[in-house]
């Protein structure tokens, strides 16, 4: 980080999620000289061009890079969960699948067009995230099965625009009541609430 870009401890004093990511900010340190994965490999530097998108890199088994950014993930997300807890809040997470884990048609089609990530599965970063949230006890709640279930139900529908990969409005609604559902179960809400 550079000092025109750092976050003001002194803008919201008293958020504790603020001074967190201030804190985190301040212990940054300079970034590394550049040491890119083998892969993706760069096709073309002007315009700059890879094989695959790098985040598609999710999908394919596991490198040394990936593995230190699950690793980075999962410490970050315990750090969190620790300081909502410490505000005396409950800490959860809601586990959203890429539309590729959801509509079989999304994953054909990128496989088509980046024939390397047929290696892999549209179902793996769900399932790491997943068994990170075991692993340090978070209470989690992945959406990949009630949108699945969904999509199974209503084959024609679709729960994610195409091209960008956000949720539509059908998306919404079905996320929505999968997540009303959980907190209910969790005792996060109240019944009726």
């Amino acid at each position: 980080h550079n000092s025109d870009t750092a976050l003001e401890a002194g803008r919201f004093p008293d958020d504790p999620a603020w001074q967190w990511f201030v804190n985190m900010q301040s212990r940054q340190t300079p970034a590394q000289p550049e040491n890119p994965p083998q892969r993706p490999i760069v096709l073309s530097r002007a315009p700059y061009e890879t094989e695959y998108p790098v985040d598609l890199g999710l999908y394919l088994p596991e490198d040394s890079y990936w593995t230190r950014s699950w690793q980075l993930t999962e410490r970050l997300l315990a750090q969190f969960r620790d300081l909502v807890e410490a505000q005396g809040s409950r800490f959860g997470v809601v586990i959203i699948p890429d539309r590729r884990a959801v509509h079989q048609e999304d994953w054909v089609s990128t496989v088509n067009r980046y024939p390397i990530v047929g290696e892999g599965n549209p179902l793996t970063p769900v399932a790491r995230l997943s068994v990170m949230m075991q692993d340090n006890g978070i209470a989690n709640l992945n959406l990949t099965t009630a949108l699945r279930a969904h999509v199974v139900d209503y084959p024609n529908g679709r729960l994610y625009y195409a091209s960008d990969g956000h949720f539509n409005i059908s998306g919404h609604v079905v996320a929505e009541q999968a997540i009303h559902d959980w907190l209910l179960v969790q005792g996060m809400i109240p019944a009726g609430g």
